[in-house]
């Protein structure tokens, strides 16, 4: 699956690309909110869950890269919660790395999972 914006391309995990989810989620900025940062092991696990997700629902977290150049910014995409006020739910979840805060890509990205959910999903 791929879903593209007028500067971003987000696409699907690979079984080989938990270095990227570790740039992210091992940088203290992306996870100041977090107890704390990420090892590799638990990037794998993080990792493994997408792609489970995948396989499950069709939809989870995806590799966000700028079109120009194709430069690796974050993971954007969306995420199921079994339980929200007694019912099932989707929520868009991002993380940028900081040198690619403020400039619009999250919003731009976020927007087009948004949209990609109610149209393929009927969120």
């Amino acid at each position: 699956m791929l879903i593209e914006t007028p500067r971003l391309r987000l696409r699907r995990f690979r079984e080989d690309e938990v270095e990227l989810v570790h740039r992210v989620m091992n940088d203290p900025l992306v996870m100041r909110y977090y107890p704390e940062t990420y090892d590799l092991d638990r990037c794998r696990k993080v990792l493994n869950s997408i792609l489970d997700s995948y396989a499950k629902r069709g939809y989870s977290l995806f590799v966000v890269e700028r079109k120009a150049g194709g430069e690796f910014i974050g993971q954007i995409g969306l995420l199921h919660w079994d339980d929200v006020d007694a019912r099932e739910d989707v929520e868009v979840a991002y993380m940028l790395l900081p040198s690619f805060w403020k400039m619009g890509y999250a919003t731009e990205a976020a927007q087009a999972c948004r949209d990609w959910a109610f149209e393929n999903l009927g969120a």
